[in-house]
């Protein structure tokens, strides 16, 4: 009997280790199930915010059409302009419109002699290239002359507030978080909302906000937009436009920046 007995209770021990095993195994496998949970729960809330970071750091990669809904294709420079511009101009559109996701670009110079933009502002577009709204858009007239998209365009930008330091009226309202900040390559450093400073609408949310959607060149399509100052006092604005949100990541918005100053030489 007490054999037995002494072999009950020798051969208890051994089960007890197993049980506990069991017992950690368990509980082992509920953290970790636990812990794949979290980690698929926090990647689905940062997985859409890389995204659009990759996408952005990626723009200018993937081309296009330059068609943009709402506008029309042109390519037209001003009369006052010799060959040697015209060359310097049509090299340094061709690059913005392919290395960039730029589906439309416009060039504009304050103080050029004998311009009659029709705004006070004693300027002109000396290159207009890729998507762009005029007048007759969405009219079926056909846009005419080289000579009339310039007069039409000037009339228009200078009409919108982009020069002279982007006007009071889109900076006030860009305030709301539109302006970039990021300075032109000849800036004095200053801060954004100043007239060195790119004004950079990244979606249609700061388009509007900036009041943008009223300018008259813009196709209605648009859903970024890139008003790039160059030269002495930023006299010269390069204006780019795109259909994609965030079309232009902070190292394109630098190297615009550098053509820009270029094409104001």
């Amino acid at each position: 009997m007490c054999c037995f007995a002494s072999l009950g209770v020798v051969s208890l021990p051994p089960s007890l280790p197993s049980s506990f095993t069991q017992t950690s195994t368990a509980v082992n496998a509920q953290a970790r199930t636990e812990l794949v949970g979290a980690v698929l729960a926090a990647a689905c809330v940062v997985t859409p915010a890389i995204g659009r970071r990759l996408s952005e750091a990626n723009a200018g990669v993937n081309g296009g059409t330059l068609d943009v809904a709402g506008g029309e294709q042109v390519f037209a420079f001003s009369q006052a302009l010799d060959d040697a511009a015209k060359a310097d101009l049509a090299w340094g559109t061709f690059a913005l419109l392919t290395q960039t996701n730029a589906q439309g670009a416009i060039l504009y110079r304050s103080g050029v002699e004998g311009a009659g933009d029709g705004g006070g502002g004693g300027g002109e577009v000396v290159c207009a290239r890729g998507s762009v709204r005029l007048p007759t858009t969405g009219t079926g007239v056909l846009p005419g002359s080289p000579a009339s998209i310039i007069a039409a365009l000037s009339k228009t930008v200078a009409a919108s507030g982009v020069v002279n330091g982007a006007g009071a009226g889109v900076r006030a309202r860009a305030e709301s978080g539109a302006w970039s900040g990021t300075p032109a390559v000849a800036d004095d450093g200053g801060e954004g909302g100043d007239e060195g400073a790119a004004l950079y609408l990244q979606d249609r949310g700061a388009i509007d906000r900036a009041g943008a959607n009223e300018w008259g060149f813009l196709p209605q399509g648009v859903e970024s937009v890139l008003v790039q100052p160059a030269g002495v006092a930023g006299a010269t604005r390069l204006v780019l436009v795109s259909d994609i949100p965030r079309a232009f990541s902070k190292k394109q918005r630098a190297w615009v920046a550098a053509i820009a100053n270029k094409l104001a030489a």
